[in-house]
């Protein structure tokens, strides 16, 4: 019964976080990664079935590559996206604080605030639909779809949210 519940909460996320993404016109995620204080995990969508799994600490997805010194930034409210906008094609970039407003943007990225309500909708949905099977205190999510890739994590009381090319990104 608890791989039952735990298959519909799955389910019920990836086509919540699906319903959110075509707000943005992105497409459907093909692969969610996502960390917890406790564990790494992944939702995986094949042409019939939704896979989940959960993986310990140890195990890591994805490497960030030059992302990740934007990751454990001290503020980032202060992160200066301009060097890795090149780097890594940063199409848009939004910092929210906890009530929603935008502290930190790309310069003449469109839809910036579209891109930060559905970032931080994203976020807090999974973090409840995750709380439901014991996976407590979302940090990070990275979502692939066919031609780019958001990662929204949570540093302090601040959103953080990026797109970027999926090609370009980190494996």
């Amino acid at each position: 019964q608890r791989v039952q519940i735990a298959g519909a909460l799955i389910s019920g996320a990836y086509h919540t976080l699906q319903n959110y993404l075509l707000q943005l016109s992105l497409g459907a995620p093909v692969r969610i990664f996502f960390e917890t204080d406790q564990s790494n995990s992944f939702i995986v969508k094949t042409k019939d079935e939704i896979l989940f799994s959960v993986w310990n600490k140890e195990f890591a997805h994805l490497d960030y590559g030059p992302l990740e010194e934007a990751l454990v930034a001290e503020d980032p409210s202060s992160i200066d996206i301009v060097p890795y906008a090149d780097l890594i094609r940063v199409e848009n970039f939004v910092v929210t604080d906890n009530e929603g407003m935008v502290t930190n943007s790309l310069v003449g990225a469109q839809d910036s605030e579209l891109f930060a309500a559905v970032s931080s909708a994203v976020f807090e949905n999974l973090k409840v639909f995750l709380m439901n099977i014991q996976l407590f205190n979302l940090t990070k999510i990275v979502m692939f779809m066919p031609q780019n890739t958001i990662t929204i994590f949570k540093s302090g009381d601040k959103i953080v949210s990026f797109l970027t090319n999926a090609q370009d990104y980190s494996k």
